[in-house]
Parts: C-alpha cells; structure tokens; sequence
C-alpha cells in the first residue's frame, strides 16, 4: 500500500509540474542554443553540443541551465531531498 500512495504521490506531483518546468526549460534551452524545436530535440542537441566540446560549464548560461533543470527534476521525482529541500529554503 505505501508502494501505491508514493506512485499516486509521483504521478500527482508529475501531473502538477510537468507542464510548467517543461516550458521553464524549453524557453532557457532555447535562449542557450539559438534555436527552436521540441524539448527533446533541443535536449538533443544540448547533449550532442557538450559532447563534442562546443559547450561547457564555462558558457554563459549552461550553468544555471542545468542547475534549474535539476531542481524541477527534485521536486516531481524527490522533494523530500534534504538537499533539495535545503536549496529551497534558501531560496
């Protein structure tokens, strides 16, 4: 039963945040990459510019690109982090 609520928690929290930190990451991905696509094709290329040494954390905005990312990760996938939670409380 626990097993079921904390799926149910996930999905809810998923359900709830999605959308938003999809768009939030779409809109930074495509400020650092000078381009439009889908957010799988601009996490794509993301990937592909990284690997191949165009990007790294030294770019301007790539930084803070990865860290907000990670977080709206944290709070569908572990909001109860304590590092994650920590981070937002100095926020």
């Amino acid at each position: 039963m626990r097993v079921s609520i904390n799926a149910l928690d996930l999905v809810t929290r998923q359900l709830a945040l999605a959308r938003g930190s999809d768009a939030a990451e779409a809109a930074r991905l495509t400020k650092l990459l000078g381009m439009d696509g889908s957010l799988v094709e601009l996490n794509r290329v993301l990937a592909d510019r990284v690997a191949n040494g165009e990007l790294d954390l030294r770019t301007p905005g790539l930084s803070e690109h990865l860290w907000q990312t990670t977080l709206a990760k944290l709070a569908v996938d572990q909001p109860n982090y304590a590092s994650y939670k920590r981070e937002m409380e100095e926020k």
